[in-house]
């Protein structure tokens, strides 16, 4: 179990990170990871947030034992926007 333990303990680094590039700007809640799919509710005040290289979607999509990584819905919610995230978690053949 050690392999589950390094995913989760870097999907929480993920989640640390941003919410130090983005301060107050991004929320997240709802989250879910088993060991065949990751899902999880945020919230944003820019859409730059989620697109601009290197933030919300290019860190989830840097870590190799996710896949079909996508955003099934959005929503403009007064001057945020809500995001759903989901993908996929891959557990054979990926290296640690």
């Amino acid at each position: 179990l050690a392999w589950w333990w390094d995913r989760l303990s870097r999907i929480l680094n993920v989640f640390s990170k941003l919410q130090q590039l983005g301060w107050s700007n991004i929320r997240f809640s709802d989250f879910s990871l088993d060991y065949e799919s990751l899902s999880l509710q945020w919230t944003v005040s820019d859409l730059k947030l989620v697109y601009w290289k290197g933030w919300v979607i290019d860190m989830f999509n840097d870590l190799e034992f996710l896949s079909d990584i996508t955003i099934p819905n959005y929503k403009k919610a007064e001057d945020w926007f809500n995001f759903s995230l989901a993908a996929k978690v891959l557990l054979k053949n990926v290296s640690n």
